[in-house]
């Protein structure tokens, strides 16, 4: 069995999700986000990808350092998913743009 433990904690005007998978730790903030979204990774290189919520890929993102950010800007408000994959991790984050 696999060991998750996930932490969301108020910061400010918006909310940072701290997950920990297989020890591996991603923080991902501000979440709702206006323009920029900033994603620190435990593990990389990783390859992320931004879905809308009935499954349409709209962009990829290949990470090759600790700390990227995402732009949101041209896309409209509303839910987003994030998929992280990297050689030991694989998660989907729930992402609002305001």
């Amino acid at each position: 069995m696999d060991d998750y433990n996930i932490t969301v904690t108020q910061e400010g005007t918006g909310i940072e999700a701290m997950m920990k998978v297989q020890g591996k730790s991603v923080h991902v903030y501000p979440n709702p986000a206006e323009d920029l979204m900033t994603i620190e990774l435990g593990e990389y290189p990783a390859i992320m990808q931004m879905y809308t919520p009935d499954g349409r890929l709209l962009k990829v993102i290949r990470a090759a350092d600790p700390v990227n950010e995402i732009s949101f800007c041209g896309m409209r408000s509303g839910l987003y998913l994030l998929k992280i994959t990297s050689e030991h991790v694989s998660i989907v984050i729930r992402i609002i743009k305001e």
